[in-house]
């Protein structure tokens, strides 16, 4: 899993499927996290037609560039499942599932198809873990989902871990990253509650 999200982190552009303009949803703080780090952003929301000062579009069907986009899925599950459909029609590179957005049935489809299996970031890994690392920035190459078809099994760490963002924040470091320092400020864990997910 972390290969995967090693080769998400390298593509310039991220739509998120579930981004909101409420500053409190999940789907709003990781928007303004992605621009931090300038990534380019495309939200993907039906109910908006601008997000965050953003253009947004209604589903990931209109995006431009599908093969050169991932995407972050912040959507309940009887969403996820048909994102994860389209995803596959326009062959979107990799999809990052935040917690509280799969279920038996969303994984279940995602094990019974390989090829979308290797393309898929889930087991309760939230995109902020991007925000908890100090190492240099993300790297301009493309890793293609071709090149890691193998990979170590994720341990249980990994699969079970609920990260609290207040604990997580190290003193002495410069400046949080502002997804941690929204976080922090209210008190929210990343352990996500199914009502911080959607517009």
């Amino acid at each position: 899993m972390e290969l995967r999200r090693q080769a998400f982190r390298s593509f310039p552009t991220i739509a998120v499927v579930g981004a909101s303009s409420h500053n409190t949803k999940i789907g709003a703080q990781i928007v303004r996290y992605l621009l931090k780090i300038h990534k380019t952003v495309i939200p993907i929301n039906p109910n908006h037609t601008t997000i965050q000062g953003l253009k947004s579009s209604k589903t990931i069907l209109d995006l431009p560039n599908p093969e050169r986009t991932v995407i972050s899925v912040v959507v309940r599950p009887s969403i996820t499942l048909g994102v994860l459909k389209q995803a596959m029609q326009i062959g979107i590179p990799y999809i990052w599932l935040q917690p509280g957005t799969e279920d038996t049935t969303v994984l279940s489809y995602i094990k019974s198809t390989p090829d979308l299996e290797k393309r898929c970031i889930y087991a309760s890994t939230p995109l902020v873990d991007l925000a908890l690392s100090t190492g240099p920035p993300c790297p301009d190459t493309i890793i293609p989902a071709s090149a890691i078809d193998t990979e170590p099994n994720a341990s249980l760490l990994d699969k079970h871990r609920s990260i609290s963002a207040t604990t997580e924040i190290k003193p002495g470091v410069d400046e949080e990253p502002c997804l941690l320092k929204d976080l922090k400020g209210m008190g929210v864990s990343l352990k996500v509650d199914p009502g911080l997910i959607g517009s």
